[in-house]
C-alpha cells in the first residue's frame, strides 16, 4: 500500500520580479560619472615648467642589499614602479634603476616635499644610451631615501599615475607674509616654523636661542622673550647629556643610511 504526501510550498503570490523598467534603472558597474578635468587654483602657485624633465631608468633583473650596492656603485638608485590598483599583489611591480645624478639634481632644485607631490614623465630603455623605449608611463615619486651624510638618493618607490587614477599626495606648505612682520623688520631675529603634532606650538628661533609664540616688536615683549629663551636654555643644558645618547629612529629627522629601502627594492 502506498501512501500519498503533499508536499507544501509557498504560494507564487510572494514572488516578486522585476521589470525591463526596473533594472533598465540599476546602473552598470562599468558606468563611470563623467568627470571635470582637474585645473589649478587661481592665485596659488603652479609648478615651474623648467623642472618638467623626464626621468630616465632601465630594467634591473633582481632586488637585494647586494645587488643595490652595485647599482650605487655604478651610479644608479635602486628603484621600482608600481600600480596602486591590486597593491597587495604586487600592483605590476617593475624593478628599475634610475641616475643618481638626475634625482639629486630634482631634489637639490625642488626640495624633498616637493618632488614627492609633483608628477614626472618616466622612460624605462634597455639602456640609457639607448632609444629604445620599454615603457613610457607617468609616474608620481612615492617614497625617497636619502643619505644623510652625503645627501646621495638611496633609492626611490614611484607609483603609476595615469590620467584616470585617484592618489593621495602629501601637500607641501608655503608660508607666507615674514617679510612683513615688524619684529623682523628690526632685526631682532629670525623666524622660522616647525610643524609638530597635534597642539604644538611652532618655534621662534632668535640670536639668542629659541621660544614659543611670536616675535613683537614691543620692548615690553621682547624682554619677556629673551626671559623665556633663557630659562628654556637653560633646561635643554641640563637635559643635553642624557638626550645625547637617546636619539634612534623616532627622532623627527632622522634618515636611514643603511637602509635598502621597502617594497622589495
Amino acid at each position: 500500500m502506498y501512501l500519498t504526501r503533499h508536499i507544501l510550498t509557498r504560494p507564487s503570490s510572494f514572488l516578486r520580479h522585476f521589470s525591463h523598467s526596473a533594472t533598465a534603472a540599476i546602473p552598470l558597474h562599468d558606468e563611470l560619472p563623467d568627470l571635470q578635468p582637474l585645473t589649478y587654483l587661481p592665485g596659488f602657485p603652479r609648478p615651474n615648467p623648467k623642472h618638467d624633465e623626464t626621468i630616465l631608468a632601465i630594467p634591473r633583473a633582481i632586488s637585494g642589499k647586494n645587488i643595490a650596492e652595485k647599482e650605487r656603485k655604478a651610479g644608479r638608485v635602486p628603484s621600482i614602479v608600481f600600480e596602486q590598483e591590486d597593491g597587495e599583489h604586487g600592483g605590476n611591480k617593475r624593478l628599475i634603476s634610475v641616475g643618481t645624478k638626475q634625482i639629486k639634481k630634482l631634489v637639490s632644485h625642488l626640495g624633498q616635499s616637493f618632488f614627492l607631490s609633483r608628477l614626472f614623465e618616466l622612460e624605462v630603455r634597455s639602456d640609457f644610451e639607448s632609444e629604445e623605449i620599454v615603457e613610457k608611463v607617468r609616474v608620481l615619486p612615492r617614497k625617497l631615501h636619502i643619505k644623510a651624510s652625503t645627501d646621495i638618493p638611496l633609492n626611490v618607490t614611484f607609483i603609476r599615475a595615469p590620467s584616470n587614477a585617484l592618489l593621495k599626495v602629501d601637500i607641501p606648505l608655503v608660508f607666507i607674509g615674514d617679510d612683513v612682520s615688524p619684529g623682523l623688520k628690526k632685526g631682532i631675529g629670525s623666524l622660522e616654523r616647525i610643524l609638530g603634532g597635534k597642539n604644538k606650538e611652532p618655534y621662534v628661533y632668535t640670536s639668542r636661542g629659541k621660544t614659543k609664540g611670536s616675535i613683537s616688536s614691543s620692548k615690553r615683549r621682547k624682554k619677556k622673550a629673551v626671559e623665556e629663551v633663557d630659562e628654556e636654555i637653560k633646561h635643554e643644558e641640563s637635559e643635553e647629556e642624557v638626550e645625547a645618547f637617546e636619539c634612534d629612529e623616532s627622532d623627527e629627522g632622522y634618515i636611514a643610511e643603511d637602509d635598502d629601502g621597502e617594497d622589495g627594492i
